[in-house]
């Protein structure tokens, strides 16, 4: 598979999961990124944005890293622009699948070593370990 400039909306499901968790906020704040919950919602509006800005940054720097800045795959590049994803809990599989994506076109050159790469891996093993302890087979699992 090539590296691409993910869709807007891969980016959109990452951030509307994490304004619904408090662990993938302390992990964001931790990596530097600080997303005030209680804010007024213009401003979490305002600060969405600007985190969706830098992931999608991070994305286009892998890409660029892989296959030159004058590649086509910089060509097609959409406008950010922050959007909640609504219902976005129940449809926590997809937000997996979304990170997943997400880390694997940023996987290039020195971006897996960045801050914020690292905290979407952290990320990610909480939204799997959330979908694994909703999941009706480990709700039925013994403890023993």
């Amino acid at each position: 598979m090539s590296s691409y400039i993910v869709e807007p909306v891969t980016i959109n499901r990452i951030l509307s999961y994490v304004m619904t968790d408090g662990e993938c906020l302390c992990i964001l704040q931790n990596a530097g990124f600080y997303l005030n919950y209680e804010s007024s919602k213009e401003k979490r509006q305002e600060q969405l944005q600007k985190l969706g800005e830098i992931l999608l940054k991070m994305n286009v720097e892998a890409v660029a890293q892989i296959y030159g800045k004058g590649t086509t795959k910089m060509n097609n590049l959409k406008e950010y622009k922050y959007e909640e994803c609504g219902d976005i809990l129940n449809n926590k599989e997809q937000v997996l699948k979304s990170v997943d994506c997400f880390l694997y076109q940023c996987f290039e050159g020195d971006v897996p070593k960045k801050k914020l790469y690292k905290a979407l891996q952290k990320i990610r093993v909480v939204v799997a370990i959330d979908i694994i302890e909703n999941s009706k087979k480990y709700q039925k699992a013994k403890w023993e």
